[in-house]
């Protein structure tokens, strides 16, 4: 069940005009099928915006990770120097650790500072998909009436034969 917006008269869901006041029902229905449409791309946005939060975090778990790694390779060196003072390749091992965490370092902090770059709401991707919002009013959007509705009165008055009665002149 429906009412008519315009005249609160009763309506059933299948009817385009109402019989009373004669408002298009179409349009208010375009009017409550933008409207849904609206809640939906809200909940998709809203689902980019989630994602979008999932991908800053692992990124910058992941920057964490290899910053750490660095540390613990940068923690052999002196624990190489302590257990093999005689090695005769000791110098190598130095350089070649000390350049693993060099490598590592950089590395984690490049991504720390890629995902501090993301955005959290991923605005810039998902403003595409929201439609633009128009100015709610009270009043209904005027409906287009380009073309006359013809009276119920138009088809019978046709019918009707128009005879002229020749009525004599009087001459004078």
């Amino acid at each position: 069940m429906m009412y008519c917006p315009n005249c609160a008269t009763t309506l059933s869901d299948d009817q385009k005009f109402c019989r009373t006041c004669g408002l298009d029902l179409q349009v208010i229905s375009q009017i409550l099928d933008s409207d849904s449409q609206a809640l939906q791309v809200e909940s998709s946005v809203a689902e980019v915006s989630k994602t979008a939060r999932k991908r800053k975090a692992k990124w910058h778990r992941t920057g964490l990770f290899t910053v750490l790694l660095s540390l613990l390779v940068g923690c052999l060196i002196p624990i190489s120097l302590g257990l093999l003072p005689n090695y005769e390749g000791l110098n190598q091992l130095i350089l070649v650790l000390a350049g693993i965490c060099g490598l590592l370092l950089f590395l984690g902090s490049i991504l720390i500072i890629y995902s501090e770059t993301l955005s959290e709401t991923h605005d810039e991707a998902s403003q595409w998909m929201r439609p633009r919002q128009k100015a709610r009013t009270k009043k209904l959007p005027p409906t287009d009436r380009s073309e006359s509705i013809p009276s119920v009165t138009e088809s019978t008055t046709d019918l009707l034969e128009v005879t002229r009665i020749k009525v004599p002149r009087e001459r004078a």
